[in-house]
């Protein structure tokens, strides 16, 4: 039974694309009272080379989302889209720079294309760049 129960749950973690795909899953395995490190861990195991690749950077974002948000919350990825708007805008950034960028990086025209890796890294880049650059401008 309890083979059986990695399986699947090797299965539902292959399938997850997101991070908060990967919370949910986290959190079903708590509310039904199944959740522990050792069965993800053995679950992760049986995971193709990418597919653990995937797993570890969602894991990564995941500490970073509970690290600045309070326990249960999810992060608002509006906000995220807002910050990306923000730091676009105070460096002159156009829509057409957005999207060469987002095109020459991860070989997509938009943001709402990104996983929630993609769009967390783009995040950060932009971030990096404004508080690197000399001169911040705003723009309203």
């Amino acid at each position: 039974m309890k083979d059986r129960a990695i399986i699947v749950l090797a299965d539902k973690l292959a399938k997850c694309k997101r991070a908060s795909c990967l919370q949910k899953l986290k959190q079903e395995y708590i509310d039904l009272g199944l959740f522990s490190r050792e069965l993800f861990n053995k679950a992760a195991k049986l995971l193709s080379p990418q597919e653990r690749e995937n797993l570890k950077a969602f894991t990564a974002i995941q500490k970073t989302i509970d690290a600045t948000n309070t326990p249960n919350s999810q992060v608002n990825w509006a906000d995220i889209i807002c910050a990306i708007d923000f730091y676009m805008r105070s460096m002159s950034w156009s829509v057409e720079d957005g999207k060469t960028y987002l095109q020459k990086t991860y070989n997509k025209h938009s943001r709402h294309q990104l996983t929630d890796l993609e769009l967390w890294e783009f995040h950060d880049y932009l971030k990096t760049q404004f508080e690197s650059s000399p001169i911040k401008k705003t723009s309203e």
